[in-house]
């Protein structure tokens, strides 16, 4: 589950973690503060912790298999992060994953962080549609369109706060 990183921002650098994630009046310091799901050896965990040292909570990295097809064993995190995962994967099983990970999390404090591509309905740059090939080849996945990935995420009861 691990790709190369070459001169991509992680997403840290450009997501308002500190407003989205740090700066909540609950945070619960006995939970973990993120769980990078399917998250290679750890990249955008250490990065986390590099520009957030003060951050609270601990910081989980599930990288083997079973964390995509088994319940999500970690309950009450502020935040679940997937980079890169469920592309990988058909809506139909898409949708058994986050089906998997969404009892974990706590309503109204848990969130979502999706970093994929999202493909415009037309006239897609030329590496999002190589992606789109590759994944559908390689393993039955799918680059979504903005409509899509709305669709699979309210499929399973979940709400989008942003794109």
């Amino acid at each position: 589950m691990e790709g190369q990183r070459t001169n991509h921002p992680f997403w840290c650098d450009w997501f308002p973690v500190q407003e989205r994630i740090l700066n909540h009046e609950g945070l619960d310091l006995k939970k973990p503060l993120l769980v990078d799901i399917g998250g290679g050896r750890g990249h955008d965990l250490i990065h986390f912790r590099e520009q957030f040292p003060d951050a609270p909570g601990t910081l989980i990295l599930e990288e083997l298999p079973s964390v995509l097809v088994e319940k999500q064993p970690v309950h009450g995190a502020r935040a679940y992060y997937f980079k890169h995962v469920l592309h990988d994967w058909s809506d139909e099983k898409a949708t058994i994953i986050l089906n998997n990970l969404k009892p974990a999390m706590k309503h109204g404090y848990s969130k979502l962080l999706i970093e994929e591509f999202i493909l415009p309905d037309r006239n897609a740059q030329a590496l999002p549609r190589m992606t789109d090939v590759a994944v559908m080849v390689f393993c039955s996945g799918i680059e979504r369109t903005r409509k899509q990935w709305a669709n699979l995420l309210q499929s399973v009861g979940l709400r989008i706060l942003n794109f």
